[in-house]
């Protein structure tokens, strides 16, 4: 996983939902079978310390169609094709971002 302070954001955030269905028996990956999202586990890590894996495709899918556009909170990608920003009521809710993922956090800070 490539930042995991994003990944801290992410779940930290008040549009953040935990899925109820992940469950997990040892260290390493497991996605979730209702939602798709991939969690990236560490030893002695709890349920609630689990991370997100925002570099995995499914994932940043489910947090954008799952927890943020049931919150009217939506992304749009710039004319170049290289930033990212988030949008709720016809504003942006953070500036234009160079991933996908940094773009989805600042939706996910905003969404409640």
């Amino acid at each position: 996983m490539a930042d995991v302070d994003l990944a801290r954001r992410a779940v930290a955030s008040p549009g953040w939902r935990w899925p109820s269905t992940i469950t997990a028996t040892r260290v390493g990956v497991v996605r979730d079978p209702e939602t798709g999202v991939r969690w990236v586990l560490t030893p002695g890590t709890l349920p609630h310390e689990w991370l997100p894996d925002l570099d995995d495709f499914a994932t940043l899918g489910a947090v954008e169609h799952g927890l943020l556009a049931p919150a009217g909170v939506w992304v749009s990608r710039s004319m170049g094709g290289d930033e990212w920003q988030a949008w709720h009521d016809g504003e942006s809710v953070g500036p234009w971002r160079d991933t996908l993922a940094a773009a989805l956090v600042d939706g996910l800070e905003r969404a409640s």
